[in-house]
């Protein structure tokens, strides 16, 4: 005997009203407090290694050496600077000499790499020449020139003067990595951060445009299908026999509010009635053709017959 969803026993609406009302007293726990962004970081692994220490290290040298030699630049700078200045407010010749020491240090050293890794970084987006050639790349060359007069003009070798600025921008090339990296983290975190924040005001809102709303209903609405007597034969039915009996209770109360019934709902389009009818044997279940399912929509709602 084969059993089709005209078969089945439908909600009173105070039935269906409870199982709508479960649904969302469901979805409203899972909505639960504002998502905080710190629930969404993960941890992707160690990004510091024995190379990056290494890394430091000869960053460190090449710093100490630099430093050296662009205090002693600037020292001699200052002095014949300073004689030069006439009237005004009068700053000490040991503060002025430092200031410049020390502030020539943080500059040339520290924008030399900023640069450099400014235009790797915004190399990745550009196409032909402007992959080679920008602003940033013309600042941080700049930079590395100066670092380079001043090691010149300490009086060693030019090679010796070469060595701590070059290799000063090859850890600035190890550092973009690592920022990268960082950033790239950072955006995916902030990504599902907003994604969820959009999820949990919106259902806050209206609890029925939650994603999980109406997959929770269909489980009501089948749980109290099932609940009634008549329905018992039903128990074991398929998945797509399920989810066609829930829209079409559901059909029932969207009809009143102008949608068009079963056929269309929010986000996409109802599932398509089961092809084989549930029926009570193996061969109703899996050979049977002669009676496919297609649906109707009545003036009462949607509803699935036998064609005969």
């Amino acid at each position: 005997m084969n059993m089709h969803i005209k078969d089945m026993q439908n909600l009173t609406a105070a039935q269906y009203d409870a199982a709508k009302a479960a649904a969302l007293a469901r979805i409203e726990k899972r909505i639960g407090a504002r998502p905080q962004r710190a629930a969404f970081e993960r941890d992707s692994g160690q990004r510091w290694t024995i190379l990056d220490l290494l890394a430091l290290l000869v960053f460190a040298a090449a710093l100490l050496i630099s430093s050296v030699h662009i205090i002693s630049h600037m020292g001699a700078l200052s002095s014949r600077a300073y004689s030069a200045l006439d009237g005004g407010i009068i700053v000490p010749l040991s503060t002025y000499t430092v200031v410049h020491q020390v502030g020539f240090i943080v500059l040339a050293e520290s924008a030399m790499i900023l640069f450099f890794v400014l235009h790797s970084i915004n190399a990745r987006d550009q196409r032909g020449w402007r992959r080679y050639i920008s602003i940033p790349l013309l600042l941080a060359l700049v930079a590395m020139l100066f670092v380079i007069v001043a090691n010149v003009q300490s009086g060693i070798g030019v090679l010796e003067s070469i060595m701590p600025p070059v290799f000063t921008v090859g850890i600035g090339f190890h550092l973009e990595r690592l920022i990268v990296v960082s950033l790239a983290n950072r955006s995916e975190v902030q990504r599902r951060y907003l994604e969820a924040l959009r999820t949990w005001e919106a259902a806050t809102a209206d609890a029925t445009l939650h994603p999980d709303y109406r997959a929770v209903l269909r489980q009501e609405v089948w749980a109290k299908l099932i609940g009634l007597k008549r329905n018992q034969a039903f128990v074991d039915a398929p998945a797509r026999f399920k989810v066609a009996a829930a829209e079409s209770e559901i059909s029932r109360e969207r009809w009143s509010y102008g949608h068009d019934a079963i056929d269309h709902y929010e986000g996409g389009t109802a599932p398509a009635a089961p092809a084989v009818p549930f029926g009570s044997t193996a061969h109703d279940q899996d050979g049977h053709e002669s009676t496919p399912m297609i649906g109707h929509v009545n003036g009462r709602g949607g509803e699935y017959i036998a064609a005969n």
